[in-house]
């Protein structure tokens, strides 16, 4: 009732066809608003998703890398790159046990 005197102070016609097309425009808008951040959130999602994978691959990059470099060198400093404890403490049980009985130097083509 209070709304149908608001349109009728601003001048509107005050029926049942504008109150229905009135109400019509709102349920579009509400709509709209939702699909917006159904969208907002689905693109979020996907950019952490890829976020989360790249973190995974740069991750796993470092430890191949590590293994590399501390297997042909012996250096077991660098497994303090690792971005886990139990993975480096691994490592360092592996290469430990690992008969090395020659490391490279590692400026020799100095």
């Amino acid at each position: 009732m209070v709304r149908g005197l608001r349109n009728c102070r601003e001048g509107r016609n005050f029926d049942s066809l504008s109150l229905r097309s009135d109400i019509q425009k709102k349920k579009k808008k509400k709509l709209q608003r939702s699909k917006k951040k159904n969208e907002k959130s689905i693109t979020n999602l996907r950019s952490e998703n890829s976020y989360l994978r790249l973190r995974s691959v740069t991750r796993a990059g470092t430890v191949v890398a590590v293994v590399a470099v501390a297997g042909e060198y012996q250096m077991i400093l660098l497994l303090f790159l690792l971005p886990s404890f139990p993975l480096s403490f691994l490592l360092f049980f592996f290469l430990s046990r690992q008969k090395l009985y020659y490391s490279p130097p590692l400026f020799s083509h100095i």
